[in-house]
């Protein structure tokens, strides 16, 4: 999935600079860092911008799903990223 970021679904000109900016740089990077970690990254950096439609977007980016369409398709994973989320607050 080395691709760039551009190119993933659900990602687009405002959020690929804040990924970036945080060392997500490729479809990898994502794929490696995982995408609650990814988006506590931006979050981190931009906590005024960066909602939760960012962390639903990276989970589809990687299953190449719309985001609007996770609950159906991955609820463990939105299970796992709000019990991560709570952690980290």
């Amino acid at each position: 999935m080395n691709r760039p970021l551009l190119s993933l679904r659900n990602l687009g000109p405002v959020s690929v600079p804040w990924l970036e900016a945080v060392g997500v740089r490729s479809g990898d990077d994502l794929a490696r860092v995982g995408p609650v970690e990814a988006y506590l990254r931006a979050k981190a950096a931009y906590p005024e911008r960066v909602t939760l439609n960012l962390l639903y977007a990276l989970q589809g980016a990687l299953l190449d799903l719309p985001w609007n369409k996770l609950a159906c398709a991955a609820p463990e994973s939105a299970a796992e990223g709000g019990r991560a989320l709570a952690s980290a607050s």
